[in-house]
């Protein structure tokens, strides 16, 4: 039990590739096939990281997953001789490893004083004994789901590698502890991302559709309750005209339509100007100051010009209809 925890937290797997070129070539041609950052993996899965003849540092980085206890490929190359070999190890980043030792660290120091002072304290609970040990198993339940996720991408990141320095077929790359790599998931032939998006896109159309008829009440002639917040009732409109646009963009987008494609741009850029002017139609006595509205007027320019870029790097999922 205690070596299958260590191993969870601190364990790795060697690897060692034999490259087919000479170093220079071999540092050349393993950057050339992977990104130097995470924002130029938008669209599909890319290993990005550092790679330079005394450093290699590699992650896999998908689109719309983060998850820190995946594995990085850690290593430099080496020549021994006329070869040349990369040689390193799949891990988990140093700073997961040390923040979850603290963690497990302090529990344990917890969960041994409090016997002590539920003994002293009459006011204690046995909440106060048996909250270290559900917080510990919380703990490794979470470092083992997402290790989990990131089963795959050990054996993904090798292949990336073989491919690139053309790796001799007996090179030693743990093949008996990396597992194979599966195929990403899909649905009828589409791929996660596309999934995904057209849900987000779905529920937020209907979360707009629900916010309108929840907001009715009887209010003389005013029957929107939220209209009343703005000097310009023509927002009472704007609502459901804009959940009815997501919903129609997420149909398309789950058909992988090109058009709803470009409708996305639509939708980001009219998600900016609807926040802009909601806030600056907005009676002043229940609005921020005007320096404020324009300061998140611009951040919320900066976010929209981030996600038209991720939007941009999409396409390859969409074809011409």
């Amino acid at each position: 039990m205690i070596r299958w925890f260590v191993n969870l937290i601190y364990g790795s797997i060697s690897v060692e590739w034999e490259s087919a070129y000479g170093l220079e070539e071999s540092v050349s041609r393993l950057r050339a096939a992977t990104k130097r950052s995470v924002f130029s993996a938008l669209a599909e899965p890319a290993a990005v990281g550092t790679v330079t003849e005394s450093r290699v540092k590699l992650q896999r980085v998908i689109p719309m997953v983060r998850n820190s206890f995946k594995p990085f490929l850690v290593g430099q190359f080496v020549k021994r001789g006329e070869q040349v070999y990369l040689v390193g190890r799949f891990t988990m980043l140093g700073f997961v490893k040390v923040f979850m030792t603290f963690w497990f660290g302090f529990l344990f120091v917890f969960g041994v004083a409090a016997p002590f002072a539920q003994t002293a304290s009459k006011s204690a609970t046995l909440a106060f004994v048996f909250g270290p040990i559900t917080m510990c198993g919380f703990g490794v339940g979470l470092v083992w789901f997402g290790k989990w996720l990131a089963r795959n991408d050990a054996a993904w990141l090798a292949d990336v590698v073989k491919r690139a320095i053309g790796a001799a077929a007996g090179s030693s790359d743990g093949a008996q502890t990396i597992p194979a790599p599966t195929s990403p998931p899909v649905f009828a032939g589409r791929p996660m991302v596309v999934i995904v998006t057209a849900g987000v896109l779905g529920l937020m159309g209907v979360m707009n559709f629900v916010g309108v008829v929840s907001g009715m009440r009887p209010a003389g002639r005013d029957s929107f309750q939220f209209a009343s917040m703005y000097s310009s009732a023509a927002f009472r409109y704007i609502a459901p005209a804009e959940g009815a646009l997501l919903l129609a963009i997420a149909v398309g987008i789950f058909m992988r339509s090109r058009i709803a494609w470009m409708a996305g741009f639509l939708m980001i850029a009219s998600a900016w100007a609807y926040s802009v002017a909601s806030l600056f139609l907005m009676n002043d006595r229940m609005g921020p100051p005007l320096a404020m509205k324009i300061v998140f007027a611009g951040f919320g320019l900066l976010v929209t010009a981030y996600w038209g870029r991720w939007w941009y790097a999409q396409r390859v999922h969409f074809v011409s209809t």
